[in-house]
């Protein structure tokens, strides 16, 4: 199976034409305020959570355009990553090396009104690491890697402490979360990457994802499901918290896994695991009515359910739980691709077919370019705020580059 070719138009005759006019080239980084549909800036104020994303996407194709492997233009892909850089350093760190969640487009920065802090989501910090991350490992500047460094710890000291937030959606008291323990490995690959590159030492980094690895496969795993929150009081099955799957998170932990496992663990010992979770998580949350995956099921399929206490997350959960948002389609991509690529195995190759099938009919804007990103059930658009109001430009063209990368490199 190749398809390197099938995602490199993709990428060079859709998704980068449709991205480079958002680039802004007055104050750096990218305006992603954007509607779903996708023709019009709803507002100019920038999230850093999505200025790291798309660095790391600038320094991606960088590379993949620099080993000839794309064809875009060399020169601007690297004005724009500085552009993008200097923006971040600028004006998303604080004194400790937390990230500031919003900014207006100049970089002046805003107050989150309900905790009174700038820095209110860790996923904001691992989005800036990575980003900063992918820079560096295509742009030689071994200065960066000690800022790198300094938000990695203070983002792992909050971890371990507990004092960090995640808004807009609070993790609920007494709960833990698969999502902290995902976002990590995925940041850490990124900086052992990095340090890989610089012959520095990495070796706590690699415990680090291990034991985060463990968790995700083997604590936070039951009956082939991955449970999205632990109650740590150990009740479970009781709540909809308990009980409900997020199909898309389990299938992008997934290959997380399986790509640093591939390059710095031994992967042979989990590929089992891997690829009993990612087929359970698939086939539960597949809509057998219109196709396509389902944002939140319950651990025995269907419609989420169980006790809530209207919570921000349950009420995210019964709000969005049978719509067709982009990103679990296109991580599910990513997974099936790199597991038949690691087996030869019909199973993850018919479910590759069924969802590519699936995506390239529903999603993509066949006016403008891009996908329209959320949709009904039914596939039809929606214009709707999920999570941030923006339009997202990492993970559909993350998922190209993935597949591209795993043929190519």
């Amino acid at each position: 199976m190749r398809e390197t070719n099938y995602y490199k138009e993709q990428i060079e005759k859709d998704f980068w034409p449709y991205w480079e006019k958002y680039i802004d080239t007055t104050y750096g980084g990218v305006l992603n305020c954007i509607n779903n549909y996708g023709d019009k800036i709803i507002n100019e104020k920038k999230y850093s959570w999505s200025q790291g994303r798309f660095l790391w996407i600038l320094s991606s194709l960088y590379e993949l355009s620099i080993k000839g492997i794309l064809d875009i233009d060399k020169n601007r892909l690297k004005n724009y990553m500085d552009g993008n850089l200097k923006f971040i350093l600028d004006n998303c760190l604080l004194e400790d090396y937390s990230t500031v969640f919003l900014l207006e487009r100049d970089g002046t920065r805003i107050k989150d009104k309900k905790t009174g802090r700038y820095d209110t989501s860790i996923y904001s910090d691992c989005f800036i690491i990575i980003g900063i991350c992918k820079y560096v490992q295509n742009i030689e500047d071994e200065s960066l890697v000690k800022t790198i460094l300094n938000i990695l710890n203070n983002t792992t000291n909050k971890i371990s402490s507990k004092h960090f937030y995640t808004e807009p959606y609070p993790i609920p008291e007494g709960y833990e979360t698969h999502a902290v323990n995902m976002i990590m490995v995925n940041t850490l690959y990124e900086v052992i990457q990095t340090l890989d590159k610089y012959s520095m030492k990495y070796d706590k980094y690699v415990k680090q994802a291990n034991n985060m690895i463990n968790t995700i496969l083997y604590k936070l795993c039951e009956d082939g499901l991955i449970r999205e929150f632990v109650y740590k009081e150990g009740a479970k099955n009781k709540r909809l918290l308990d009980r409900h799957v997020t199909p898309g998170h389990a299938l992008e932990s997934m290959w997380f896994i399986i790509e640093y496992l591939e390059k710095y663990q031994d992967i042979t010992k989990h590929i089992d695991t891997i690829g009993d979770i990612s087929i359970k998580s698939f086939d539960i949350g597949w809509d057998e009515e219109f196709g396509g995956l389902l944002r939140f099921v319950d651990r025995e399929g269907g419609i989420p359910k169980g006790e809530s206490q209207e919570t921000s997350f349950e009420k995210l959960i019964m709000d969005t739980h049978d719509m067709k948002i982009w990103w679990p389609q296109s991580e599910a991509l990513v997974i099936f691709h790199k597991l038949y690529q690691l087996t030869g195995n019909q199973k993850y190759l018919e479910r590759y077919n069924k969802i590519k099938e699936y995506v390239f009919r529903v999603f993509p804007n066949e006016e403008i370019g891009e996908w329209i990103q959320i949709r009904l059930k039914d596939g039809s658009p929606l214009e709707k705020v999920v999570a941030l109001p923006v339009k997202d430009p990492f993970h559909i063209m993350r998922a190209f580059i993935k597949i591209i990368e795993s043929e190519e490199l």
